[in-house]
């Protein structure tokens, strides 16, 4: 795994990105979940509040705006390399070697 997507060793950097799509719009070839009603599945909330409970720990959880945020930044940070390095293959390729 690459140290983009690691999880830095944090339990809620775990959660949240589990939970980026409920806060992504279905758009595209986006797999967003962001206001989509009677979803078959759990809702980001009912997921923070079990994960609340397994770990005890006290919901809801303060400032975990900030996990989602920092999520979103490393997700567009990783997809902003690749794709410029899909772009820059050869521009890429003489700075390895150099």
């Amino acid at each position: 795994m690459d140290w983009e997507l690691s999880t830095i060793g944090h339990p809620l950097s775990d959660l949240a990105n589990l939970l980026l799509n409920f806060y992504t719009k279905d758009e595209g070839t986006l797999i967003g979940l962001l206001n989509i009603p009677n979803l078959p599945i759990p809702s980001a909330d009912e997921l923070i509040k079990a994960y609340c409970a397994k770990v005890k720990r006290s919901y809801p959880i303060p400032k975990f705006e900030f996990c989602i945020v920092f999520s979103f930044f490393r997700v567009s940070s990783f997809l902003s390399f690749f794709f410029f390095f899909k772009k820059n293959k050869e521009l890429i390729s003489l700075l390895i070697i150099y």
